[in-house]
């Protein structure tokens, strides 16, 4: 079988037509190095997975490597269950439990109720104390520390996240990110992101929240895996969650305008070493979207039609900057426009709709100075 990419949104909520985070998965990527591996995602804008042969088949049935435009992840967890719902869809899997060789180690595959679903180990969990560092968090969020209901914590089950709790899905919904301080505030606490949520009024066990990651080469994320399962354990450590076994529905994406829907399965307290399992829906989109021939500045590649990102404060100027400067070189306008995206940053009206698709194929659009730094 020939090396095929495929694009899966994976987490998808309600309405499967709209929403989930996109992942590009590689199928018999074998051959590929790790640089083209990651020229491969850094076109896309996207978490990619790839998928292998295993090293030993004794011990793993698959194996797989992740990669955000900045550089490889040991693990992630909704391109996992992507690859594992793609091979399912093509009938190379049963949906029976699976062994999957990763750099965090062995993860565990499989399809309940025909969900695709992958194994996590019991988060720590740990409270940030260091008052500075909470002033920090709320300073780079964009609100006061007051607003921060209760304590901030790091939890980990690959990755450490940093939760963040708020009132309500409208102050979360309305975050102002300095995405300038991210990486910096996120290297002082030992985590990969900040993960601020508010729980739900209306529903049980149910929770909307928001992913900014350290240093993935994009300033949001519509739905995260390895976050939801962290958030899972943290939520049963503040007492939000009971100590029964448990199904928490972590609801991302909704600022973006891409709205997802991660179940995470928590077991008793009494069998908390046994892990959890994080799962959800997912559907194929058109390997078009992913613009492979065009490097995409990442806000762009991730930004749906139907939504808007209320995140941006300073960068917009600065990328509404380099679209007109690429547009008007290239000498295009709004009805040579060859697939109109929606995609305008809150703070930014004037950011021209048909913008992100306006480049001549193969213009490098991270390359030019006007982008903020993170996304170069």
């Amino acid at each position: 079988m020939a090396l095929s990419v495929h694009n899966i949104h994976v987490f998808v909520g309600t309405d499967p037509s709209v929403g989930g985070n996109p992942a590009p998965v590689w199928l018999e990527a074998d051959a590929l190095s790790s640089a083209q591996m990651q020229e491969h995602t850094r076109r896309s804008g996207h978490e990619s997975v790839f998928v292998l042969q295993p090293a030993n088949r004794a011990q793993h049935q698959l194996r797989m490597r992740y990669f955000v435009p900045n550089h490889e992840m040991e693990m992630c967890g909704h391109a996992t269950v992507g690859a594992l719902w793609l091979l399912h869809r093509r009938g190379e899997w049963n949906g029976a439990p699976v062994a999957i060789e990763t750099l965090s180690g062995t993860v565990t595959g499989r399809r309940v109720d025909g969900t695709v679903q992958i194994s996590q180990p019991r988060a720590v969990v740990e409270e940030v104390t260091q008052r500075a560092l909470v002033e920090e968090i709320a300073q780079c969020l964009g609100i006061d520390a007051a607003q921060i209901a209760g304590p901030v914590l790091n939890a980990a089950t690959s990755r450490v996240k940093t939760l963040v709790r708020l009132a309500d899905t409208a102050q979360l919904h309305a975050l102002r990110v300095d995405f300038s301080r991210v990486q910096s505030l996120c290297e002082r606490l030992g985590s990969t992101g900040l993960y601020p949520y508010a729980m739900s009024r209306d529903e049980a066990d149910t929770v909307s929240a928001r992913q900014f990651p350290k240093s993935s080469g994009y300033p949001e994320d519509a739905a995260t895996g390895i976050a939801a399962a962290a958030l899972a354990w943290g939520l049963r450590r503040l007492g939000l969650v009971g100590d029964d076994a448990v199904s928490v529905t972590v609801r991302q994406g909704e600022a973006m305008g891409s709205p997802s829907a991660i179940k995470v399965g928590l077991p008793p307290e009494a069998m908390a070493h046994e892990g959890c399992w994080v799962g959800g829906e997912a559907r194929e989109g058109s390997p078009a979207d992913l613009r492979l021939d065009l490097l995409c500045p990442p806000e762009v590649a991730r930004a749906k039609p139907s939504g808007a990102y209320a995140t941006f404060s300073r960068p917009a100027t600065c990328c509404i900057r380099a679209v007109w400067s690429v547009a008007r070189t290239a000498r295009r306008s709004p009805d040579s426009c060859e697939r109109p995206t929606m995609c305008r940053a809150a703070s930014a009206p004037q950011w021209p709709p048909w913008a992100p698709c306006c480049a001549p194929r193969g213009k490098s659009w991270a390359a030019s100075r006007a982008w903020p730094a993170w996304s170069r």
